[in-house]
């Protein structure tokens, strides 16, 4: 039950129980087969494993949150602390996410990087975002908006913000 909580992160109920349906499925595939249709399944042997739940995962995607493979693209030959500035910068963003998880009077932080183009910025956010493991972590990056008018660019990251408060 452990393994499939953490293979389930942002899953919705309804995600779950899809994900139960479709394991009771590559259950009931692996009992009745062509060759013995009529016969019927024998309810006793019927038995879904965590094998089935491997198979259904893969097959199945939540509707919330960012994949954590996504992150990890990201993040391609990880992060290098080569000293000064990054090292100050990785040490920041570690007391930030420490200070959200531990503090109750800090519910929401918000953290901007800026720089020019290539500096590491998305790979740093998502660097947090992993390190963090909280259950909803989207990735939006300016390619994935790209030829979207000014005002749907808003409502789209309005309502994944939307999301992350669900």
């Amino acid at each position: 039950m452990d393994h499939l909580a953490a293979e389930t992160k942002n899953f919705s109920g309804a995600e779950i129980e899809g994900l139960v349906r479709s394991a009771t499925s590559w259950a009931f595939g692996r009992e009745v087969t062509v060759e013995n249709v009529k016969k019927g399944a024998n309810a006793d042997n019927l038995i879904v494993t965590r094998a089935d739940f491997d198979r259904a995962l893969s097959e199945l995607q939540p509707a919330f949150g960012c994949p954590d493979d996504q992150l990890n693209d990201a993040i391609p030959a990880g992060i290098i602390d080569y000293g000064g500035v990054l090292s100050a910068l990785l040490q920041t963003t570690q007391l930030l996410l420490h200070q959200l998880v531990a503090s109750e009077r800090t519910p929401l932080l918000s953290v901007v990087f800026e720089g020019v183009p290539g500096a590491g910025k998305t790979a740093l956010a998502a660097s947090m975002a992993l390190q963090s493991q909280f259950p909803f972590a989207r990735l939006v990056s300016p390619a994935s908006l790209l030829g979207i008018h000014e005002n749907a660019k808003a409502s789209t990251i309005a309502r994944i913000f939307d999301d992350a408060l669900r």
